[in-house]
């Protein structure tokens, strides 16, 4: 007899529960977020769910999924927080933010960096050129933001 084929990537089978039906439901995204925190979803399955999330636009469930991951360490999902936040990355419909904060994406790059995330450092690098170009036109917020977080920091 044929083996059953697996389900598709957008279906985790989770025994009693289907986190592709959870995801779907019509509940706001923080009821979305804490029955899928009931699931104990392993960091990296939450990152899994919360890009193709981003690919669909649901950046607010996605946000709260990234986060449910990043507070177990997953330096992917810390990086993503931290490109959400990134002006050289910043796209309407894949952020949940207004506005870029280069303050916060070095901050959250600088974390997935120290756990070895090698596209957060590369991230944190390329954010910290366009805010030295910044501050050498006078911008007095990358100014402070250059001494604080990156010449003042790690670097």
């Amino acid at each position: 007899p044929a083996e059953p084929s697996p389900p598709p990537a957008s279906v985790v089978a989770v025994p009693g529960r289907d986190v592709a039906a959870i995801i779907a439901g019509a509940g706001s995204p923080f009821d979305i977020a804490r029955q899928l925190r009931d699931l104990d979803l392993p960091p990296q399955e939450l990152f899994d769910h919360a890009s193709r999330l981003l690919d669909n636009g649901q950046t607010d469930t996605a946000l709260l999924l990234l986060q449910m991951a990043e507070q177990a360490n997953h330096a992917p999902a810390t990086r993503e927080i931290g490109r959400m936040y990134d002006p050289l990355h910043f796209e309407r419909g894949r952020t949940a933010f207004a506005q870029p904060n280069p303050a916060e994406a070095a901050r959250l790059y600088g974390l997935a960096a120290e756990q070895g995330d090698a596209a957060a450092a590369a991230n944190r690098a390329a954010l910290k050129d366009w805010v030295t170009e910044r501050a050498g036109r006078g911008d007095p917020d990358m100014q402070t933001l250059l001494r604080e977080e990156f010449d003042g920091g790690e670097g």
